[in-house]
């Protein structure tokens, strides 16, 4: 939450709160969105790769304001937020310079409509790995899966 003129100098902290950001969202109405913007530079590494880069943290709320659409896979989510999900978003830049101009892929399923099962902390959450679901329901996890070829074949139990 900074518009142009308000820059900290070096080694400065930021002076607005959550409950700062949360009463602008609610209290005045002309605020469509926003969002909360802390920036730092760090070397982010891949396996034989490494590039220093800008690393921001943020919320969901920041690419809508900035009208940045995700080019491949997906934004992250409130939910990431609210759970301290390990999630990243990176650029065209970064990807090029950690994994090279081919880059590489990346597939995001959307789980919402899915069934609930059993996860080891509720409000359950769909925004997880099948691994997730793999270790909270075992041999019965293609139970809750839509496309399962081992639903599809009769298989599995």
């Amino acid at each position: 939450m900074r518009t142009r003129s308000q820059f900290g100098g070096f080694g400065s902290l930021p002076t607005l709160t959550w409950n700062d950001l949360k009463a602008i969202q609610e209290e005045i109405p002309a605020v469509r969105h926003a969002a909360p913007y802390l920036r730092t530079t760090a070397q982010v590494v891949s396996e034989e790769q490494n590039w220093t880069t800008s690393v921001c943290g943020t919320t969901p709320e920041y690419f809508e304001i900035r009208s940045w659409p995700m080019a491949a896979g997906a934004a992250f989510t409130a939910s990431d937020v609210d759970t301290g999900g390990k999630v990243a978003v990176l650029g065209r830049t970064v990807v090029d310079k950690l994994y090279g101009p081919s880059g590489i892929g990346v597939l995001y399923a959307d789980y919402a409509g899915y069934p609930e099962y059993r996860q080891l902390h509720p409000p359950f959450v769909h925004t997880v790995s099948v691994i997730d679901l793999l270790l909270n329901e075992g041999s019965q996890a293609h139970r809750y899966l839509k496309h399962s070829a081992l639903a599809r074949h009769g298989t599995g139990g």
